[in-house]
């Protein structure tokens, strides 16, 4: 099966990023990763390298269809993804680094339900006033005017 995939760098941390991986003939998925860049040690026949490892994967059973990393260095690790329904998530990877051996998960902060029930598109981040989180939405019903 051929993906589309979505890959951000967090503006926060030079060592993380997330990948969503959308199924190409679907509109959003539900694989959203998290990937640390480490250093692998070196060996007799390589050198040290930078790699990156998965660190989480799914965003419990939400279908995603694009994400936005949070903008300001308060909370490095936050992130808001839009669904297919229209709803607006906004979690943090954070609890995978405090119990390493607690299985990892999301926890979610909030969920902003869509009134029209239209697949979210695209969302972006106030940079000034990080509270306010803008989605764009497709899928509906245009209304004309015909004056």
């Amino acid at each position: 099966m051929k993906y589309k995939r979505t890959v951000h760098w967090a503006p926060n941390s030079e060592r993380y990023f997330a990948q969503l991986s959308v199924p190409s003939d679907k509109v959003g998925g539900t694989h959203l990763h998290l990937f640390e860049s480490v250093d692998r040690p070196a060996t007799p026949y390589s050198t040290i390298r930078p790699t990156c490892r998965s660190v989480f994967s799914e965003l419990d059973s939400a279908i995603v269809t694009c994400f936005e990393w949070f903008p300001t260095p308060s909370l490095p690790l936050c992130f808001a993804a839009g669904t297919t329904t229209g709803k607006i998530v906004v979690s943090s990877f954070e609890c995978f680094d405090k119990e390493q051996s607690s299985p990892l998960s999301i926890v979610l902060h909030r969920a902003q339900d869509s009134q029209n029930g239209r697949t979210c598109t695209s969302l972006a981040w106030n940079p000034i006033k990080e509270n306010l989180i803008l989605s764009g939405a497709s899928g509906g019903k245009q209304k004309g005017n015909t004056s």
